[in-house]
């Protein structure tokens, strides 16, 4: 296990590239108009408690699963949202998180609130990417997008996760997420009901008509490999690399599993 106060070197090794502060917001040196969404990857990684005494530990693994989203775009900056981390930049929020216990309904709160602040694309820790996102940042009406999960919801979409979001900072939808899901992680109920994929479909379906609209992908884009045959996404990493419609695959590690109930 490779801590995250003390991975300085294990970083160097693998090429891993800090951005900024948070305040000095990244956007692409090509293009700086607000309506893009930034060059700029999220990744949070916190514990129940916040606890900047005992900080959670990234282990070899995650941080491989992390290189191949960062080979896959050189010249992005990322961001790992750890303990201390998020009570640095979110006192207040922080405060209200601790209510909570649950890192999978903590996380959720979270990525809302920073992709409303600061934009660019959230992805959970353990996805790998097999090619390039930036052709999906171009090619979009809406300033942000998410992929969509095999799950029915009675709407025109299937099931719209949580685990990789894209947007521009202070997007319509994003902020208002934000500010609901705060209250809505103390209500009973499952993590993926109350914060996640169903939280954020019911978003969707009340604000997409704005102007200020989230897209949600095919599912084949992210999650061809779904949930429910979880344990045979390793061995279609070969067959994936070579398919152009399928960008990045989710490995379902669903490490908050032992919280739900």
């Amino acid at each position: 296990m490779t801590n995250l106060l003390e991975r300085t070197e294990f970083e160097k090794s693998l090429r891993l590239q800090p951005t900024e502060p948070p305040q000095q917001r990244w956007f692409p040196r090509e293009r700086s108009l607000l309506r893009d969404i930034p060059k700029i990857f999220h990744f949070i990684w916190v514990s129940p408690n916040l606890d900047t005494t005992n900080q959670s530990n990234l282990d070899v693994g995650i941080l491989s699963n992390i290189q191949t989203c960062l080979d896959k775009h050189p010249d992005w900056a990322y961001r790992i949202w750890t303990d201390d981390m998020v009570r640095r930049e979110y006192p207040v929020l922080s405060v209200q998180l601790l209510d909570y216990g649950i890192p999978a309904v903590i996380s959720d709160v979270l990525r809302f609130n920073i992709l409303a602040s600061y934009g660019g694309i959230y992805m959970d820790t353990d996805f790998i990417c097999f090619r390039s996102l930036e052709p999906l940042l171009e090619k979009q009406t809406c300033t942000a997008f998410a992929g969509s999960e095999d799950a029915y919801v009675d709407n025109e979409f299937n099931l719209v996760s949580v685990a990789l979001i894209a947007s521009i900072p202070g997007h319509f939808i994003l902020e208002r997420a934000a500010s609901y899901a705060v209250n809505a992680a103390r209500k009973s109920g499952k993590p993926n009901e109350k914060t996640g994929p169903f939280f954020l479909a019911k978003m969707i379906r009340k604000y997409n008509t704005t102007s200020e609209c989230i897209y949600v992908i095919n599912k084949k884009a992210f999650y061809d490999c779904n949930y429910e045959v979880r344990e045979e996404c390793d061995g279609r990493i070969e067959d994936y690399t070579n398919d152009n419609e399928i960008y990045a695959m989710h490995l379902w590690y669903a490490s908050w599993h032992s919280y739900m109930n």
